[in-house]
């Protein structure tokens, strides 16, 4: 019997896929995942994926000071993504987390 919380090669929609608006504990190869969804991920791997729209579209920072607590958002945990393409979804995070992720994901390709 195939995992289920192994996903290959399919087109994943967060919004149906999420339960009470949490996603765990599943592993996503080579999947389209796809939005509308804010997420935040506070333990979830990354590896070799692409966005479909511009850093500067995608990444919210959070001013965590000055907002602790956010709702209506996905929270992803403890997740991989390897080979992914990611349409229409938004990552939330702290100023300093989203601004890691832009620095990477704007550096020059060799």
């Amino acid at each position: 019997m195939l995992d289920s919380r192994i996903r290959k090669r399919e087109r994943i929609r967060l919004p149906l896929l999420a339960v009470n608006g949490v996603l765990a504990d599943y592993t996503f190869v080579e999947c389209r995942i796809e939005g509308p969804a804010v997420v935040v991920t506070p333990d979830c791997q990354f590896v070799d994926n692409t966005f479909a729209d511009h850093p500067t579209a995608f990444l919210w920072p959070v001013d965590t000071e000055a907002r602790p607590a956010i709702s209506g958002i996905f929270i992803l945990s403890k997740c991989l993504f390897e080979g992914c393409l990611f349409v229409n979804v938004g990552f939330a995070g702290p100023i300093a987390d989203i601004e890691r992720w832009r620095d990477v994901l704007l550096a020059p390709r060799a």
